[in-house]
């Protein structure tokens, strides 16, 4: 199933236009192993023992982690920034692939699923806004870009120098087909060590200087990860699917694109801690409605929500002898 919907609106303040790229060092994006010590003083004095803050809510804030959202809505999400913009609140640091080449995508998505941090595609036009909306100190790219506002740290085809200047282990460079890209990906194990390529080609990009390093980063923690939503036999964008794993999301690949049409379907959006995402077109205009529909309606006997359309009854029938057909009656 190889992994495109309308980008979720989401509230963002209004940027006051470019931002001019900063340089490195800074406080937390270090060139070398020095280290800013941060002792009692104003930063005891602002929020006790630690850097972190604490919200609204009494909850602390650690600006060393990826933060996902908790809001549960159904989002249309037809693309990796679409889904990235829905899953999660901030994060220090983002992978940032330059387009949608496999050879690009391939190694910028396992590195992002990998490490746990958000997944943006595209040019420095289409990436802009969501890297301020997460508050981004620094990028780790794949192909040719140029970023404003934050700091890049460009990757290597030395998976030990990768590893240093990304400060995440990466063990295994692992060539692949394009055309299997999807299911390597669903295979990937968050926090591990695998580096897909197409092929032995280098990895896409200018070579790292050796000396830029990304900040600390802590993975996303807590039950807020999304849920996303395919429909059988549809494509789905291999963006799409790729920025959702990263966000830690459970794929669930449906009968029809409706998600209250089956008991499984009824109890994954019902359960989820984040955002439902929706990873196609199949699911319409309404489906931030049919998600509240799923979760608010009494279900009646096979599951589905009473009223909801017996859209689950038509699915396409197969031809007799294929495996998975069902015959018509």
């Amino acid at each position: 199933m190889n992994p495109s919907i309308r980008r979720p609106q989401s509230a963002r303040p209004d940027s006051p236009g470019p931002v001019p790229r900063r340089t490195l060092p800074r406080r937390r994006l270090l060139q070398s192993a020095i280290a800013l010590p941060l002792a009692g003083g104003v930063l005891a004095a602002c929020d006790g023992d630690s850097e972190s803050s604490a919200g609204d809510g009494g909850e602390e804030h650690n600006p060393d982690a990826v933060q996902r959202s908790t809001e549960t809505a159904g989002v249309l999400a037809p693309d990796a920034n679409a889904v990235t913009a829905a899953s999660f609140t901030s994060s220090p640091v983002a992978v940032v692939a330059a387009n949608e080449d496999a050879a690009v995508l391939a190694p910028a998505a396992s590195a992002a699923i990998a490490m746990g941090v958000p997944l943006l595609v595209g040019d420095a036009s289409a990436v802009a806004e969501t890297l301020a909306s997460l508050a981004a100190e620094a990028a780790l790219t794949f192909g040719e870009i140029e970023l404003d506002g934050v700091d890049v740290v460009r990757v290597s085809s030395d998976p030990d120098k990768l590893s240093e200047s990304a400060r995440h282990g990466f063990t295994e460079r692992r060539p692949i087909a394009a055309e299997d890209l999807p299911a390597e990906l669903r295979g990937l194990e968050p926090g591990g060590g695998v580096l897909l390529t197409i092929g032995e080609d280098p990895l896409p990009g200018e070579e790292l200087d050796g000396e830029r390093r990304l900040p600390d980063v802590e993975p996303a923690a807590g039950d807020a990860a999304p849920v996303a939503l395919a429909a059988a036999g549809a494509e789905v964008p291999v963006g799409a699917l790729a920025a959702a794993l990263a966000a830690g999301a459970t794929v669930t690949e449906l009968p029809h694109p409706d998600p209250r049409v089956s008991a499984e379907s009824v109890e994954a959006v019902t359960a989820a801690g984040g955002p439902v995402l929706a990873l196609g077109p199949e699911f319409g205009e309404q489906f931030a409605e049919r998600v509240e529909m799923a979760r608010t309606q009494p279900q009646v006997p096979g599951g589905r929500p009473a009223g909801a359309a017996r859209q689950a009854d038509h699915r396409p029938v197969r031809a007799p002898g294929v495996p998975g057909a069902r015959s018509a009656r």
